[in-house]
């Protein structure tokens, strides 16, 4: 995934509930993210605004889903690259 500073990212699940971990620094405002739904109707959703001052570069991080009560993670360095 690519973004810009100041872009709004979004992720969405049709699983479950889901959380974003970043691996020691992280674009956003904080290095979590827990998912939420707008609506009850709504997939699962993480969104959030790529900080003003976020350094160019690859941010990894891993993702945590809830389903069948149990957790699937993803810590395969999936990762969000910001471009100026």
């Amino acid at each position: 995934m690519h973004a810009k500073r100041s872009d709004e990212v979004r992720w969405t699940s049709n699983g479950g509930p889901f959380t974003i971990q970043f691996k020691g620094m992280s674009p956003f405002d904080s290095l979590g993210k827990k998912s939420h739904k707008p609506t009850p109707t709504d997939k699962h959703v993480v969104e959030g605004k790529v900080h003003e001052q976020a350094p160019a570069g690859r941010y990894h991080y891993a993702i945590a889903m809830f389903a069948d009560g149990g957790v699937a993670l993803d810590a395969g360095s999936p990762e969000i690259i910001i471009d100026f």
